[in-house]
Formats: C-alpha cells, structure tokens, sequence
C-alpha cells in the first residue's frame, strides 16, 4: 500500500466511499475554475506583494518588468522565489473557497453535489467550506503570507 493510501486510511477512514461519490459532471468545470481562479488570485496576491515592496525600496518602481531578467544573483533569486511562490498557499485555498461559493448559486450544480454528499458532513457545501476557511486561516494565509513578506523586505535588488 503507498504512503498516501496509509495516511489517507488513519487520517480519513471514508475516503474511498467520497472519491466514489464524485461522479457528476459539475466536477470538472468546478477544478476548471478552481484553477483559473488560482492563477488569477497568485496574480493579484503577487502585485500586492510588489506594492509593499515598492513601499520599501522605492527605487524599484518601473522595475517589475525585470523581476527575474538575466544575470539574477544568487540571493536576489530567493528573496524574489520566497516573494512569488509562496503566495500559492493562500491563493490556492481562496480559489476553492471561492469556487465553493461560485457553484453554491448554480442550482442545478448544487443539487447534485448536494446528493453526492448524502448524510456525510465534510462533503456538505457547509462542511467543506467550513474546513477549507479553517485551513485558509490556519495555515496557507499565515505561511504564505509569511513567507512571501520575507522575499519582500530582503529583495534589496533586483539583480
């Protein structure tokens, strides 16, 4: 049995019966906005980051266009990768957290995924949602924020 199967198994004793459960259609375009809505967010989450960093270098202004050029320092790489990458965590349980929302009001989505639960709790439009804020909360927002603030307050060039 592979390690994901083990943990899974101990952490998740209903796993198989839930990924069973998710036969609908609405899945896939649901995974389909889960992703766009991914890159859109990191997006959005970076360009606030760079504002903060403008904030404290303002002699980078206009410079966000050599974010990663040519010639990059070794130490410039990683204060920009742990300002960029990081803001994956946040962006990526906001995404779902939102997408939950986005299919909540599609009726016809929301019957469906509303019959796939069928009594269980963590699979409910509110069970789901509940722990994926909880995790958003308690994880990825912290660690990635985190993460990212020191990229940017180290990223004293861009070279």
């Amino acid at each position: 049995m592979r390690c994901k199967e083990k943990t899974l198994n101990k952490n998740r004793p209903d796993w198989r019966e839930r990924s069973f459960r998710r036969i609908s259609f609405w899945h896939l375009p649901k995974i389909i906005m889960s992703f766009i809505m991914l890159f859109v967010l990191w997006y959005l989450f970076f360009r606030t980051m760079w504002q903060i960093h403008l904030i404290v270098y303002p002699n980078h202004v206009g410079l966000l266009n050599e974010f990663w050029g040519e010639g990059i320092g070794f130490k410039s790489f990683i204060s920009s990768f742990l300002m960029a990458i990081p803001l994956f965590l946040p962006a990526m349980g906001a995404s779902f957290i939102l997408t939950n929302f986005l299919f909540w009001y599609i009726v016809p989505a929301r019957r469906i995924f509303e019959k796939e639960a069928a009594g269980n709790k963590d699979m409910t439009f509110s069970g789901a949602t509940t722990g994926l804020i909880k995790v958003f909360y308690k994880y990825l927002l912290p660690i990635g924020l985190g993460l990212s603030l020191i990229g940017t307050l180290t990223l004293s060039s861009i070279k």
